[in-house]
């Protein structure tokens, strides 16, 4: 699978562009996907690789807690996320993983301009994938209704069509950055008897707009736009 950016970088001002991992691996379980996100944030904040890009794809459906968020009982997979936010429903999507070490160029004093930052490239892929559709951001946080992230777009999220098309958390510590993010191609696959509160809102993805899409082209339109946006040349990497 050829993900090389479509496009060359635009490099720093008097700077060589940086070089980054670009880890394209998924395992069939829940916890061992996270513990992985988790296992590469550990390393790089460590400096035993350089900053990482993780795409990967899911086995089954599954679902992810944000790390402050209580436990539910769900008749699917779960795991905790080390990142915050809200329950993801996970299936036919494209995950993103993106760790960064301390003191890192990307990385803000303020978390919501570190998280504008990181998702520039993600909805800008999105834009690239989507140009006869335009994007807008509601104008305040959306206060959530239900359990699930999509179910509650914030001021920071651009939307197509009104849809939350791309989802983003962010753990931001002393040692570096983790942020992970849902990019859904399709709506995740649901086991019924979900209680109203459990069940995420009307989650549409990139196929609803574009059906021949598939998850290459949308991780190759990812890999051009983080190149792009953050002025990094990707090296693909072992996980």
């Amino acid at each position: 699978m050829n993900l090389t950016p479509a496009r060359p970088c635009t490099p720093l001002q008097n700077a060589a562009p940086e070089r980054w991992h670009l880890v394209c691996h998924s395992l069939p379980a829940v916890a061992g996907q996270m513990a992985l996100d988790t296992a590469l944030w550990q390393a790089v904040c460590r400096g035993q690789r350089p900053p990482t890009l993780r795409l990967y794809d899911w086995h089954s459906p599954a679902v992810t807690l944000g790390r402050l968020q209580s436990p539910e009982a769900l008749p699917l997979p779960t795991c905790q996320r080390l990142t915050g936010g809200r329950a993801v429903y996970h299936d036919r999507e494209l995950t993103i993983s993106i760790s960064l070490p301390a003191g890192h160029r990307l990385i803000s004093s303020r978390v919501a301009t570190t998280y504008t930052t990181l998702i520039g490239p993600l909805t800008a892929a999105v834009a690239s994938l989507l140009p006869a559709h335009r994007s807008a951001a509601p104008e305040r946080d959306l206060p959530p209704t239900r359990f699930g992230c999509f179910d509650a777009p914030s001021r920071l999220e651009p939307m197509w069509d009104g849809h939350k098309l791309v989802a983003l958390a962010i753990y931001q510590g002393r040692d570096g950055l983790l942020a992970q993010a849902s990019m859904p191609l399709a709506t995740p696959r649901l086991p019924e008897g979900l209680p109203h509160t459990l069940t995420p809102g009307p989650v549409v993805g990139l196929c609803h707009f574009r059906p021949e899409l598939d998850w290459p082209q949308v991780a190759a339109a990812v890999c051009t736009e983080v190149a792009a946006h953050f002025a990094v040349t990707l090296h693909p990497a072992q996980a």
